[in-house]
């Protein structure tokens, strides 16, 4: 919640106290929601995972590895982590379409262009990357044919 209070608002506040807050974020997700559910055997697919706090808090300076190495040891890895790629430029001009309320201490064009660098430079075996430009129906497929793979049942 202060996350997104913070982001809406405009007023940033250290980078430090970000990192700490989406660490913090991850945590209480992961002890609450996806622990429990993985107890239990089932299928998850969460939006922004720690993923993203290494390419987010990577572009405010912090060493991507690091987070990396700090999260993998902290977190569960996922079987699967999709990417899905466009240009930042693409990414905000998505944003000023749908209309709503802005979140101008993330929705900024330079920012945005350090995170997609950072998101370009992830590797690991369970990264794939999805590319974001075609109808949503040519996206939707792509994904459905990535997670059967792993031997999942959609529907």
């Amino acid at each position: 919640k202060r996350i997104r209070e913070m982001a809406q608002s405009g007023n940033a506040v250290a980078p430090e106290e970000e990192l700490a807050w989406f660490i913090e974020d991850r945590r209480e997700h992961v002890r609450d929601q996806l622990e429990p559910e993985l107890a239990k055997g089932s299928v998850i697919l969460c939006d922004r995972y720690w993923l993203s706090t290494v390419a987010y808090q990577g572009a405010r300076g912090f060493a991507t590895d690091e987070i990396m190495r700090n999260s993998e040891a902290e977190f569960p890895i996922p079987d699967l982590a999709l990417i899905f790629e466009i240009t930042a430029d693409e990414g905000l001009a998505r944003v000023n379409a749908r209309g709503g309320v802005s979140e101008p201490v993330f929705e900024e064009i330079e920012f945005q262009k350090k995170v997609e660098k950072n998101f370009a430079a992830l590797e690991r075996g369970w990264i794939v990357r999805v590319n974001a430009r075609p109808a949503v129906e040519v996206i939707h497929d792509d994904v459905v044919d990535r997670v059967r793979a792993l031997g999942v049942l959609i529907d």
